[in-house]
């Protein structure tokens, strides 16, 4: 019997906890519970707090997108090549180094998508669910492309030092985000504050009995941001099933077959 009620209460823990959406503590996860009307109520947020919030995650954007950028212009320009290993080793490091820059960025990717479908389920927990969904993108957009920056260039060095070195740097544009929430100091920013977890409440299949109960507390609500929420389904869908079928598993072994790949065009 007492093993029962173990049994039990551990289930209820966990049905409990898989209706929290858990974020971390970074400068994207900080904005999007900004736009959460709870989250506003709770650290008693005006909208001139929450207009920084966003505008932090878009600063962090903007340097990530600008880093990438520069590794871009030096992917497409005519000395860039990307060769075979020259030795094991070298073919070693570069899969070593994937594999690692890939554990630091799918945390954040898994989040990115987490939250968009939060909003496109559930936009009427936020002021503003289009900027919401933007930051969510951002954070997803933001750490898949860094990694397919980093397999790319590292896929140009011959030495496994150099391979080990350069992945260091390139390491530092998915922590972007990590840094600066850390340099903001606690004192002045409400929303760095602890905060009740946001809740789960509606799922995809719970979208038509919300439209069609008018008695729905969220009906009206739900009513104006209709269309709106399709495209943040499609967005997330198309994105979700991009990481489930091959980023999840499969993006670090990019680094193994793309030096033959290229070899075989040239």
């Amino acid at each position: 019997m007492h093993k029962f009620n173990q049994d039990t209460n551990y289930l209820k823990e966990m049905v409990a906890a898989d209706k929290k959406l858990g974020l971390g503590n970074d400068t994207y996860a900080m904005a999007f519970k900004a736009f959460n009307w709870n989250v506003m109520r709770e650290l008693d947020m005006d909208m001139d707090e929450v207009h920084n919030a966003y505008h932090a995650a878009m600063f962090v954007f903007g340097f990530q997108v600008l880093m990438i950028v520069f590794i871009g212009s030096i992917v497409f320009s005519d000395g860039f090549k990307i060769t075979l290993p020259a030795n094991i080793s070298v073919m070693g490091a570069r899969f070593v180094c994937t594999i690692l820059m890939h554990l630091q960025v799918e945390g954040d990717m898994r989040q990115g998508l987490k939250m968009m479908k939060y909003v496109a389920n559930q936009p009427f927990d936020f002021s503003n669910p289009g900027s919401a969904f933007f930051v969510a993108l951002m954070q997803c957009v933001g750490g898949m492309f860094a990694e397919i920056a980093c397999i790319v260039y590292l896929s140009s060095i011959d030495k496994a030092i150099d391979v080990i070195i350069k992945f260091v740097a390139l390491a530092s544009i998915a922590k972007v985000d990590d840094f600066y929430a850390s340099a903001l100091p606690a004192d002045g920013n409400k929303i760095k504050k602890r905060t009740t977890p946001l809740t789960i409440v509606v799922h995809r299949r719970d979208w038509e009995t919300y439209h069609e109960n008018p008695n729905t507390k969220t009906h009206d609500a739900m009513a104006k941001t209709s269309s709106s929420r399709y495209i943040f389904r499609f967005v997330f869908k198309m994105l979700r099933c991009l990481y489930a079928s091959y980023i999840f598993y499969f993006l670090p072994y990019t680094s193994l077959w793309l030096p033959y790949v290229a070899s075989v065009c040239d």
